[in-house]
């Protein structure tokens, strides 16, 4: 997968948890530290920066803003 691609779903999937988080009209319902914690692991995955060093960075900075 091309470096650009790869780095446009990860936005695209940013967009949409986001929408998803915002539109829940329940917050209680929504398992925020699972969310978290699954970024935060995407995060930390060996090749997860390879094609861009900024997606981990961007990834921490989703699991920080729920």
């Amino acid at each position: 997968m091309k470096p650009r691609d790869l780095e446009a779903r990860i936005v695209a999937i940013e967009r949409a948890l986001q929408v998803i988080v915002n539109g829940l009209s329940d917050r209680e319902a929504l398992d925020r530290g699972k969310l978290v914690y699954l970024l935060v692991t995407a995060a930390d995955e060996p090749n997860v920066g390879r094609s861009n060093g900024g997606i981990p960075k961007a990834l921490r900075r989703l699991a920080d803003s729920l």
